[in-house]
């Protein structure tokens, strides 16, 4: 999100920028991130770069006040936290904007992410019968992101219903599970949150007696220069409201995806997608050069 804001003011990156990504500067050096991966941050070379300040932003995990003090007291950086849940990323933008002087394109980013958010709202209530959502992030589809998550918030905030009813353990957003169990849950739609993987399962003989297969609605999420529905879920996720919205109730929800895809991008990456690109976004194929 701070590439987003002001991409000018980072010292780092948590890992590979994409090509998309047109506003960061080149060179930056990756000192790994405090969650997710493989939760590695070099201290040693943040101290050694002298940043002004350290910002953690994403969903408020139970220990965020323990780590981030753990952060601060190590590195002697000041060091804080944005809560960038999807309900909350408008105002992320515009806490960013003012921390890093920029609230003009804070406040732009924070009227693009309220205008979908009213526009999944808007649409949910009209829903009569809710389709039942299979959503997985798995290598081989065999891992279900549930509810009570990061993961599934955009399926929730556009009426959809998760057909993996089980519960989160442990605060991971996702769970391995069986054949069995997603057959007997037997869902309208699945969306494949890893490149490809929509292929594989439409291909896959195991997963023919699948609704949503037999119907061939089954969708890879769009993932450059990040996935749109999670992995992370943050800010990317703002486009990804209006795609999910029209794959899922293309009945209820009427916009103009590509025009308003490129209207992020530019936005959000100062990228101009061209029609091309556009197209293999929605394939789930990378546009990296």
């Amino acid at each position: 999100m701070i590439s987003m804001v002001a991409p000018e003011k980072l010292v780092s990156l948590a890992g590979e920028a994409s090509d998309v990504q047109k506003g960061i500067p080149e060179g930056l050096p990756i000192t790994g991130q405090l969650y997710g991966g493989d939760g590695q941050m070099n201290y040693e070379e943040i101290i050694n770069m002298k940043p002004d300040l350290i910002i953690d932003i994403g969903e408020e995990k139970d220990n965020i006040k323990e780590d981030l003090d753990k952060v601060q007291d190590t590195t002697k950086i000041p060091t804080i936290f944005i809560n960038a849940s999807l309900e909350n990323t408008a105002e992320a933008f515009r806490t960013l904007g003012k921390l890093l002087g920029n609230e003009k394109r804070g406040e732009e980013l924070a009227e693009f992410t309220e205008d979908a958010i009213s526009f999944a709202k808007s649409g949910s209530v009209k829903i009569k019968q809710k389709k039942r959502v299979y959503q997985t992030t798995s290598e081989d589809g065999l891992g279900a992101d549930l509810d009570g998550t990061a993961h599934t918030e955009i399926l929730n905030l556009i009426g959809a219903e998760n057909a993996a009813n089980i519960e989160a353990q442990g605060g991971k957003p996702g769970q391995p599970v069986s054949m069995e169990q997603v057959l007997e849950w037997n869902p309208d739609i699945i969306i494949a949150n890893n490149i490809g993987l929509a292929e594989k399962l439409l291909n896959d003989e195991n997963w023919q007696g699948i609704e949503a297969v037999k119907n061939k609605t089954v969708y890879n999420a769009p993932q450059d220069p990040f996935s749109w529905i999670s992995k992370p879920p943050s800010a990317n996720r703002i486009i990804g409201i209006y795609w999910m919205a029209t794959m899922v109730y293309p009945e209820v929800y009427e916009v103009d995806l590509k025009e308003k895809t490129k209207e992020w991008y530019k936005l959000a990456y100062d990228y101009e997608l061209n029609d091309e690109e556009y197209e293999k976004l929605l394939e789930g194929i990378s546009i990296d050069k």
